[in-house]
């Protein structure tokens, strides 16, 4: 595995919504890393970092 593609939806309001078709850059964000195989007992982990340049971080973490 070599490239990533996390697909996401932004409810703004109840009737705003963005998804992976508005192609915002916001909604279908590309992890171009290589990844190579998870190893067995590892997955890989999303979070969303807040502040001044808010962004998606990913990492393995241990399972179990």
């Amino acid at each position: 595995m070599s490239n990533l593609i996390l697909l996401t939806e932004i409810v703004i309001f109840e009737d705003v919504i963005l998804s992976e078709e508005d192609e915002t850059g916001l909604t279908k964000l590309y992890f171009d890393q290589n990844l190579g195989p998870v190893k067995e007992g590892k997955q890989i982990r999303f979070s969303y970092l807040l502040g001044s340049y808010p962004r998606f971080l990913m990492d393995y973490v241990s399972v179990g």
